[in-house]
């Protein structure tokens, strides 16, 4: 297997994605947003982990940074890994694809980086990436948010997997692998990639990837600013938050560096907050018609 080195030797600022197909308007829609925040004096090296991929979407994700000096987009197969670790075998939740633990590929894929950044392909930026690369991570395996849904109230189904299935300690400190930075040098050291796996092959679903980072990192993960990962459902969920005031979280929107747009999408709630700038950004793609169109629903 052939590894990724930076595109820069200077100022570069890695970005991974995973997608497939049926995502890929959500993907240029996030990449849209990260160019029209980028700052002129770093070299943005966009990574993207696919498996099968039409080549015809491949162009039209690859034509985004056509006349952006600074942004690359590269893609990387990643079918030769699905087959070594057996990952058409791990059990996927019925609301994700494989494609969401390709994730957990990147400490092999990007082993001659010292940290990358991963982001959910239905993110809109709203400040330079570049400031989350800039986090120190000192000995800790990578970084992320507290996940807003350890937060509803009376979700006991939610709780019995965190405490019972995962045997996590601290469910408050339970994070969403929708934004993530990654210690490679770290992970790589402790052999963490072959622990990924092998949860993962052990895995019951659930939350997918989602558990299997939580569980492998448990002792080693750094909480970033929540504003790096401030979840659209907020708008109109707030009533759910125990720990949120409505002042609290009308700041927090307010200030969002990253927007994730988890579960519902916009085209779902058109006139929900944040929905606009969303939209602003899916406009100037070549997806805009597909995304009036719900995702299809993937098969219980």
């Amino acid at each position: 297997m052939s590894n990724l080195h930076p595109i820069s030797s200077a100022n570069n600022i890695p970005v991974f994605f995973t997608c497939d197909d049926s995502y890929a308007g959500y993907l240029a829609t996030a990449l849209v947003s990260l160019f029209d925040n980028a700052s002129d004096t770093n070299v943005y090296d966009i990574v993207i982990l696919e498996d099968g991929m039409d080549d015809q979407t491949k162009f039209l994700l690859a034509s985004l940074s056509h006349g952006i000096d600074n942004c690359y987009i590269r893609f990387f197969p990643v079918s030769e890994l699905v087959r070594k670790y057996n990952a058409t075998d791990w059990e996927v939740p019925h609301f994700l694809s494989l494609a969401a633990y390709y994730r957990l590929f990147i400490p092999l894929v990007a082993c001659h980086y010292p940290k990358v950044i991963y982001l959910d392909c239905d993110v809109l930026l709203q400040s330079d990436i570049a400031s989350l690369l800039a986090v120190e991570l000192g000995e800790c395996s990578l970084a992320g948010v507290i996940d807003p849904n350890c937060e509803i109230q009376d979700d006991v189904q939610l709780r019995e997997h965190l405490c019972g299935d995962l045997g996590l300690r601290d469910i408050s400190n339970y994070i969403n692998s929708g934004v993530l930075l990654f210690n490679i040098e770290v992970l790589l050291v402790k052999d963490m990639p072959q622990t990924f796996f092998d949860i993962a092959s052990k895995s019951k679903g659930f939350f997918g990837d989602q558990d299997v980072l939580n569980v492998a990192c448990e002792d080693s993960i750094l909480f970033l600013d929540s504003r790096w990962n401030v979840f659209w459902g907020l708008t109109f969920e707030r009533h759910k938050m125990r720990n949120h005031t409505d002042d609290m979280i009308d700041q927090l929107l307010h200030e969002a560096f990253l927007v994730h747009y988890a579960g519902e999408k916009p085209v779902q709630r058109p006139n929900a907050p944040l929905g606009a700038e969303w939209w602003a950004s899916a406009r100037k793609t070549p997806f805009y018609e597909s995304l009036l169109k719900p995702l299809p629903a993937r098969p219980e």
